[in-house]
């Protein structure tokens, strides 16, 4: 960290001290951040919150929150160095109380909150599985190689109908999507938040 330049050497060691980043993860959120401010901003167009959203927002799904948590631990830095950059517009995920509740039964019966975002529309039908576990549906995880996993069939009716309300879902439809027929997952931070884990 010593050969840094400011406010890069400061920013590393915070996120050592108050975050308890790894030195590799550290790097990444240097090199995410720098990112997003260059893309962001230029000597004509000075840094926005309407900018950084835009930005990140126009990038690949699976790239968005890393970039995310990268600014947003740069923009806390900076105010608390009283030097604030535009904070990050929050992204709005509505979901209903009935879908939350259903997530939270899922949780419950032992599906990991993580395991969320990679379940799949793919139903394993088998027979003997219906007969053994009546109250229980199959959902692949991630790709057509993965494993079933066991949900509550109420909750998992629940989600179905309020991500997919003009039809069935195919099977590699996201179980919980960030909205109604998208093709996104709702993001970690936000079923956390939504259920309360680790908070």
């Amino acid at each position: 960290m010593s050969r840094r330049k400011e406010p890069w050497a400061t920013y590393a060691k915070w996120l050592v001290d108050t975050r308890k980043l790894c030195p590799t993860t550290v790097a990444t959120y240097l090199t995410l951040v720098r990112r997003v401010i260059r893309h962001s901003s230029d000597a004509a167009n000075p840094l926005t919150a309407e900018r950084v959203g835009a930005w990140i927002e126009s990038l690949p799904a699976h790239h968005r929150s890393p970039h995310r948590a990268a600014y947003r631990a740069f923009a806390e830095w900076s105010a608390e160095v009283g030097h604030p950059i535009p904070s990050l517009p929050t992204t709005a995920v509505n979901v209903p109380g009935d879908v939350v509740d259903a997530l939270d039964a899922i949780v419950r019966s032992g599906i990991p909150i993580k395991l969320l975002g990679a379940l799949r529309w793919s139903v394993d039908a088998s027979p003997a599985k219906r007969a053994a576990f009546p109250d229980r549906i199959f959902l692949r995880v991630g790709g057509p190689t993965g494993d079933f996993a066991a949900l509550p069939a109420d909750a998992a009716a629940t989600l179905r109908a309020w991500a997919y309300p003009d039809g069935e879902p195919g099977p590699d439809s996201l179980l919980v999507p960030r909205a109604p027929g998208l093709a996104e997952p709702i993001p970690y931070t936000v079923l956390t938040r939504l259920l309360h884990v680790g908070r």
